[in-house]
């Protein structure tokens, strides 16, 4: 009887004495509260603490309110799963500043990265700027165009000759001998052609006299050797060509000729044409004469394609020199049938007629030839 009255007042009072007293001890929770646990039954009352069963701890941290946080690059915080770390991290941006190779993008190219798997599966794909040429940071090469060369990773146009149905500049006339001062033009087949001469023998460059062709009223007073060379789209000539005049007073007192803008088509002596096609705008300013010795005798001026005689230019007793002048003299000339260039020359010859002219087999090879244009046939 008396042991159930010392617990009544144990449990009231907490001062009888004589009694056995049982050990209240305070514990710290997780919140700060102090949380009383009757040391009598200790583990067991401390099964459903606020945050965690200790006894099985730390697998079932897997539902706690205090999960662990990453903070993430972007400040954003990601809660883990510590029961299967490091899986929940696949959901994290990745701080491309640490990727070796985007730190400094190369300029020629495109880089594209997925950063949920990089950097495994980074494409590089190359781009090449204008005029660029040579090798990019993606492994491959920047190349030119048609007709455009690699030099100092830059393209520029390669030089490129004519082609062989357009010839190169011409001049009317041309390499002979002459009893006075001659009048040059220089000509092209295509319009566009800018033409580059000397009069001197020298080399002619780009800073050389020159203008479009045609290029006409070159003045040759003495003797001398005309050089030239074209530029036109479709290249520059890799070698000026030469023509040698040579001017002579004393051969007035022989039989002559010299002619002036001389053209195939009402503007240039280089003309393109159809096979078979009749050209029948040229014309020619003419001086001719026969020797002192005999003034009275008839000559005659042929005009040849291919050393074929086509007509004259003048058949008449023009005289002793100065002879007889003629400012423009129309005529009519018949393209070849064959494709390429085809030389239009003339000579000086003294028969009866131009019929018989025509059909005298001496005028192909007399020695007073000279080329009056070119057919380009096409």
């Amino acid at each position: 009887m008396r042991r159930v009255i010392c617990r009544v007042i144990v449990g009231l009072l907490a001062v009888a004495s004589g009694c056995a007293q049982p050990t209240n001890d305070p514990l710290n929770t997780p919140d700060g509260t102090l949380h009383p646990v009757d040391a009598a039954r200790a583990p067991h009352d401390l099964a459903a603490p606020p945050h965690a069963d200790l006894t099985t701890a730390p697998d079932d941290l897997t539902t706690s309110g205090d999960a662990l946080r990453i903070v993430a690059p972007d400040q954003s915080v990601n809660p883990v799963d510590m029961a299967a770390p490091p899986a929940d991290f696949t959901g994290m941006t990745i701080d491309a500043t640490h990727l070796p190779d985007l730190a400094a993008p190369p300029p020629d190219a495109t880089v594209i990265h997925d950063f949920t798997t990089a950097p495994q599966d980074m494409v590089c794909v190359p781009s090449c700027p204008a005029n660029y040429c040579g090798s990019n940071l993606c492994g491959g090469m920047c190349t030119c165009g048609t007709g455009m060369g690699c030099e100092s990773g830059k393209c520029t146009p390669l030089p490129q000759t004519f082609s062989v149905a357009g010839p190169p500049p011409a001049a009317s006339p041309y390499n002979g001998n002459y009893a006075k001062e001659v009048f040059i033009t220089l000509a092209a087949d295509d319009p566009s052609t800018i033409i580059y001469y000397t009069t001197d023998g020298s080399p002619p460059t780009t800073s050389s006299a020159h203008a479009l062709t045609p290029v006409k009223n070159i003045d040759i007073a003495v003797t001398t050797t005309l050089r030239y060379f074209g530029v036109s789209p479709a290249g520059t000539e890799p070698t000026p060509h030469s023509d040698h005049f040579g001017v002579d007073a004393t051969t007035q007192q022989y039989s002559g000729y010299v002619t002036r803008d001389d053209v195939l088509d009402g503007t240039t002596p280089v003309v393109i044409a159809t096979p078979g096609q009749v050209l029948k705008m040229a014309s020619s300013q003419i001086r001719v004469w026969v020797p002192a010795t005999t003034p009275s005798v008839g000559a005659q001026l042929v005009y040849m394609v291919d050393g074929v005689a086509q007509g004259c230019l003048w058949d008449g007793g023009p005289g002793a020199y100065p002879g007889t002048v003629v400012n423009q003299v129309v005529f009519t000339v018949t393209a070849p049938m064959k494709s390429g260039t085809h030389p239009v020359t003339v000579a000086h010859i003294e028969d009866f007629s131009c019929t018989m002219a025509l059909s005298d087999p001496a005028v192909p090879g007399r020695p007073n030839i000279t080329r009056l244009g070119v057919i380009v046939v096409r």
